[in-house]
């Protein structure tokens, strides 16, 4: 399954319901769609929203095995995410000063691979056939 969360722990596990003393929306059918084999959590990363432990579990983080965001990708390596890939970007001369932004906008000591690979910008073909799958801009934005 594919999740999307408010916040996220190293662990995997996901806070879509409580922040503080603020209650969101709810956890619709997460409690459902965790129990799949495997599932994909897909956030905007920030310090808020990465967390070294969340403060309420809407979610297990068992079952949640890659972490896609829009700076990075995490997998799951024994109990914890380390960083594999990261989104190339503007403003960026080097990896390290790409990785050293992820880590800024993680909450918890971010372990990364040995051997971490950038992802290059999708084609104006491959945006062509996004676009057309949401024409609204509901998902990706306009």
């Amino acid at each position: 399954s594919i999740l999307g969360a408010a916040q996220i722990d190293k662990y995997g596990n996901i806070n879509s319901v409580k922040i503080n003393d603020l209650y969101l929306i709810g956890a619709g059918g997460a409690g459902d769609a965790i129990n799949s084999s495997e599932t994909v959590v897909v956030v905007k990363q920030s310090r808020e929203r990465f967390l070294e432990e969340v403060p309420f579990i809407t979610c297990p983080g068992q079952k949640v095995k890659m972490l896609v965001t829009n700076l990075a990708v995490f997998e799951k390596r024994g109990e914890e995410f380390i960083l594999t890939k990261y989104l190339a970007g503007p403003g960026f001369s080097t990896q390290e000063a790409r990785i050293r932004k992820i880590k800024e906008n993680c909450g918890w000591d971010l372990k990364v691979a040995e051997t971490v690979e950038e992802i290059v910008p999708p084609t104006a073909e491959e945006l062509a056939i996004l676009r057309s799958l949401d024409p609204q801009g509901f998902f990706i934005g306009k």
